[in-house]
């Protein structure tokens, strides 16, 4: 579930005047099932966005926040995952602080400016002030004993930069800071059988997915219902089509190794965050080779993926398309971008 479904879930609430709390996991301490920043929508009507991490925690925090819509109060909490005395029953070995936010009128005016950042190439950081609470729980607590409440409406904001201290959410000098950054764009260049696959999985997997071809006929929404843009191209003039920055994703799957060489020339001219190519071991050298003729430094003709994916053993389009999704989700998770 992505943050902008979660935002637009909370902005309805707010039209409709039903009551919702938003559940950020705001710090982890070792094992836990999701890291700081995931957020979770729970709404007195019952809809819920998003996870904090599953299984009896998020039924314990889904208890929690419908309680608090009751009392109209926000919270911040910190449950054990592990060990004799976990809160949840679970056994991770870590524990999740927890901050519940009562949504208000108040909250509307940097929702709208959190689903503007999540909905365009933008930056932006994201801000909860835990003063109301007197700070973070003390390290030596937990469950019922952490609890910190406020009926006070939580001051939450969004400046334009992303924050200096790096990309992790956490809690710093009183607040909860946050760097809020739209879904990663992936570029898929071909839309035959594994490229239609792969930007279906690559939206299921949170990705904004441009699909391109040049081939009208391969870009009808039917065939393609989870791509972002839809583009008929010219593999010849990427630049007059589709603009690819250095924090996108590409793959290069079109129809034939000539086009493919094309797409993949004009790509490493300014190279993408990830740059994947279909094909053999055999393709794959020989790609590197002329690239290297035609002028690109070797460290960068060597940085496409290629053959792309993970390597496990798969031959069908659904097969592929997950085994290059596995290995573009792993980088996204992995690299500063």
């Amino acid at each position: 579930m992505h943050k902008e479904e979660i935002t637009a879930s909370l902005l309805a609430a707010l039209d409709a005047r039903i009551s919702a709390s938003l559940v950020i996991v705001v710090g982890t301490a070792g094992s836990a099932p999701r890291g700081a920043g995931a957020w979770m929508s729970v709404r007195a009507d019952g809809v819920i966005k998003g996870t904090v991490g599953g299984g009896s925690l998020e039924r314990l925090a889904i208890e929690r926040a419908g309680a608090l819509l009751q009392s109209g109060e926000s919270q911040i909490a910190r449950y054990t995952i592990g060990g004799a005395r976990s809160d949840t029953g679970m056994v991770c070995g870590g524990s999740v602080d927890l901050l519940f936010i009562h949504v208000r009128e108040e909250h509307r005016a940097v929702l709208r400016e959190v689903a503007d950042v999540l909905s365009s190439q933008r930056e932006a950081t994201f801000e909860v002030a835990l003063a109301p609470f007197g700070g973070a729980p003390a390290r030596c607590t937990h469950g019922e004993g952490s609890a910190r409440t406020t009926s006070d409406a939580l001051r939450a904001s969004l400046t334009a930069d992303v924050c200096s201290d790096g990309d992790s959410p956490a809690v710093r000098d009183g607040r909860y800071v946050e760097p809020l950054r739209s879904q990663a764009r992936a570029f898929v260049f071909g839309c035959g059988h594994v490229g239609r696959s792969l930007v279906e999985v690559l939206g299921f997997c949170g990705f904004s997915v441009v699909a391109c071809d040049d081939r009208a006929e391969m870009l009808s929404i039917d065939l393609l219902p989870r791509a972002s843009e839809r583009v008929l191209i010219d593999y010849g003039e990427l630049s007059a089509h589709v603009s690819v920055g250095n924090r996108d994703f590409a793959v290069v799957c079109t129809a034939g190794h000539a086009s493919d060489f094309e797409v993949l020339s004009q790509l490493l001219a300014r190279p993408p965050a990830y740059t994947g190519c279909l094909g053999s071991r055999k393709k794959a050298a020989l790609t590197v080779d002329r690239l290297i003729e035609a002028g690109f430094p070797p460290s960068v003709a060597r940085s496409i993926h290629m053959p792309v994916g993970v390597p496990i053993a798969c031959e069908t389009p659904e097969e592929i398309a997950v085994s290059i999704a596995a290995q573009m989700v792993d980088a996204r998770r992995t690299m500063r971008r």
